[in-house]
């Protein structure tokens, strides 16, 4: 159905006219945030003219991402707001859950917005509008939806179009997961796992003799016959995060046999009741507040008691397994009772692994042949597990999330092509922006429960970008490929998209991480010469400095009331200098609360150098940097006698701070707090139990250092504007 004037008749106007406010009375100067009581989430700009529409998902008192909110800037730091456009259905629509990210762009004399819907298979439509005020839902959506054999799962969001006029079509970007998972299997509900087994010792601990597993991440689910790990020599129902595992396992028997001793374990789950058996007597049973379910994809492990158990000791099984079966009912235990090594039941196991002629199949042909890792092995028809990293496996192919590629020439009608990037590495994918800059092609997307050390951070999460030599790939990860994030399991900045700004691109996001969520600082996208991509601070931001409080060149206060340790003045700073073991620290007396400060330090002479702002005199927040360890680091600091002391809230590692003298540059505004080094950003941070006022300082850990083209400046605080609603 193409983009009509009488096609679009029909749809329902979901937004009314502009609402009209003078310039003069409605811009703030501001990265924005939402008028109250609304919030913002995932967001996205369309430039229009010479101006900057924003779009983003918005919530109300109580209701989830029921809107698309908008405002509208000249120069991305004075904004209007504008009224919001309703965007969740009514029950029983394809779009009654809360709204998912999208993307607008202009087709012909209409612009075409995309949004989707967190129900089932995430699908999406379109909204359309003639001026960008009035917007009406298209009358044939949702218009995308995951399709085989591409694609499958429950990931299907987040659209990003990109026009190409030598194609003349439109290229789509979503973020999904790829093909059919495997083996393909009936719904396992009631079960039963029994395994007859030799103990090498009774002193392990954490090891499975058979475990049916779900997935890779710790806390995906899994059942197990597991041995010791939480009581030693004790046999338990091993799950994720014993969330099926009881906590006293007093009554439970102890193991006595040795390790010529042949024992047969099962585990029988029926609806909520669990049930152990050792020699096909009852051994312990309870009940559970939710049994397990598992599926396609799902797979079998001997001596390993979960693929997402932590690198730590006590998770291989020491031992010998005769026979291994999963049933997908659960036995009861005369049944049980009959069951013997090498011959058959009634009912049939849906997997049984006898180890004959060495080999590791399934009899039952339900399973893929096991993989034997480390010190595993098969010798005259028993699997032999060192209990160090000795395991048996069947392999899986699990959806993976992915980058989908679609192609069209009117933005409804799709032809869906295969992944253009995919990596098992990140657990998932969202809001996805793809550009091409000086010849090579970009794809970023957000991964907030992906945790990898990359990009000198630890534990990091945010906006990745993978490179690739052309448009349709292959696209790669390189050594850096963290764009815009924050380390130690932080969510502090999220959702990094890109618009054309000056001959190349400009990044914006949005903050999380504590503290109301705002439109974050833009920041100038630049690329290093073997393509990798970094962040630069944007000169945009400098109007909102509002006055000069510090101008090094004009001399910096050094009051000695307000200083310990040694402080001079110098041209265009201050230097300061510490005993031995000790910390010098010099106050300033006009502190604003929202500020940007800046100078040139040489972190390499003293232990360690650091910035403090807002501090009351009990606590506050800074920037500590530590050239011998080469590393900058946003912390809380506290009282400890009588200076500041810090404890870490997010680094950033690699900087080569003790080789050259370094340009700081901090920005500070309500809850948040911004970090450049050589104008490049490293840190973006929430801290929303910030003390909202107090003093900005210098400090100099045992030894000397010099700031260098010192500059404070006030800047112009958050403010909220009332509701365009």
């Amino acid at each position: 159905m193409p983009l009509s004037d009488s096609n679009w008749a029909t749809a329902v106007i979901v937004s009314g006219a502009l609402l009209v406010l003078s310039l003069s009375q409605a811009t703030l100067a501001q990265i924005y945030e939402p008028p109250r009581p609304y919030a913002m989430w995932d967001t996205w700009l369309f430039p229009h003219g010479d101006e900057y529409h924003l779009f983003f998902l918005q919530s109300e008192p109580g209701v989830t991402w029921n809107k698309i909110g908008r405002a509208v800037s000249k120069d991305l730091v004075h904004w209007t707001p504008l009224p919001s456009i309703p965007s969740k259905g009514p029950s029983g629509a394809w779009d009654e859950a809360p709204t998912l990210t999208g993307t607008t762009a202009k087709v012909g004399d209409k612009y075409v917005m995309f949004y989707g819907s967190a129900t089932h298979g995430q699908p999406i439509g379109i909204m359309t509008s003639p001026d960008l005020k009035t917007w009406t839902k298209y009358p044939g959506n949702p218009i995308l939806k995951i399709t085989p054999p591409h694609y499958t799962g429950g990931d299907w969001r987040d659209m990003c179009t990109v026009f190409e006029p030598n194609e003349k079509r439109w290229h789509g970007y979503l973020c999904a997961q790829t093909g059919e998972p495997s083996p393909t299997l009936p719904k396992i509900a009631d079960k039963t796992l029994v395994a007859w087994v030799y103990l090498a010792n009774r002193t392990q601990r954490g090891g499975s003799v058979l475990t049916i597993d779900s997935g890779p991440n710790a806390m995906d689910p899994f059942d197990g016959i597991v041995f010791g790990e939480r009581t030693p020599g004790k046999w338990m129902a091993g799950s994720e995060g014993f969330h099926r595992t009881p906590q006293d396992q007093s009554s439970h028997p102890d193991e006595t046999a040795g390790p010529d001793e042949l024992v047969q374990m099962a585990i029988v789950y029926k609806g909520k009741q669990i049930a152990i058996y050792r020699n096909a007597k009852p051994y312990a049973a309870y009940d559970v507040d939710k049994s397990s379910t598992f599926g396609n994809g799902s797979a079998v492990i001997m001596g390993l008691r979960h693929v997402g158990a932590g690198e730590q000791s006590g998770r291989f099984f020491a031992g010998a397994i005769e026979e291994a079966r999963v049933y997908d009912v659960a036995l009861d235990p005369s049944a049980l009772a009959k069951l013997e090594p090498g011959k058959p039941s009634d009912p049939k196991p849906l997997g049984q692994w006898t180890f004959v002629n060495g080999s590791t199949a399934d009899a039952m042909g339900t399973f893929p042949n096991g993989e034997l890792h480390g010190g595993a092995r098969v010798v005259d028809g028993k699997l032999y597990l060192d209990g160090n990293d000795g395991y048996c496996i069947t392999p899986t192919k699990k959806p993976r999330p992915c980058v989908a590629h679609l192609v069209s020439k009117d933005l409804i009608e799709w032809e869906y092509l295969p992944p253009i990037f995919a990596d098992p590495s990140f657990y998932d994918m969202e809001v996805p922006d793809y550009f091409e800059l000086n010849g090579r092609h970009y794809l970023l997307f957000s991964s907030g429960r992906t945790r990898r050390n990359t990009s000198g951070r630890v534990d990091a999460t945010g906006t990745w970008c993978v490179t690739g030599e052309h448009r349709d790939g292959p696209y790669h990860v390189g050594k850096a490929p963290l764009l815009l994030g924050c380390g130690h399991g932080r969510f502090d900045n999220y959702v990094g998209r890109t618009i054309p700004f000056e001959g190349g691109r400009l990044l914006y996001h949005h903050t999380a991480g504590g503290g109301p969520v705002t439109w974050g600082v833009p920041k100038i996208v630049r690329q290093s010469a073997d393509g990798s991509l970094w962040l630069q601070y944007w000169p945009g931001v400098d109007k909102l400095v509002t006055r000069t409080v510090i101008d090094g060149a004009k001399g910096v206060p050094v009051d000695k009331a307000r200083a310990t340790g040694t402080w001079q003045p110098r041209s265009g700073g201050v230097m300061g200098k510490s005993e031995p073991g000790q910390k010098a620290v010099l106050w300033f007396a006009d502190s604003p609360a929202a500020a940007m400060i800046t100078c040139k330090v040489d972190a390499h002479p003293a232990k360690s150098i650091g910035l403090v702002w807002r501090w009351d005199g009990t606590r506050g927040a800074g920037l500590v940097l530590d050239a011998k360890g080469d590393i900058a680091t946003v912390a809380k600091m506290a009282k400890a006698g009588d200076t500041p002391s810090p404890q870490t809230v997010d680094d950033y590692r690699g900087m080569e701070l003790g080789r050259k003298p370094a340009r700081l540059r901090i920005l500070v505004r309500a809850h948040r707090v911004e970090v450049y080094v050589n104008d490049r950003w490293i840190l973006g941070t929430s801290m929303p139990d910030m003390p909202a006022a107090g003093r900005i300082g210098l400090i100099v850990e045992d030894g000397s250092a010099a700031f260098d083209d010192l500059g404070v400046a006030e800047i112009e605080p958050l403010i909220i504007p009332k509701s365009a609603d």
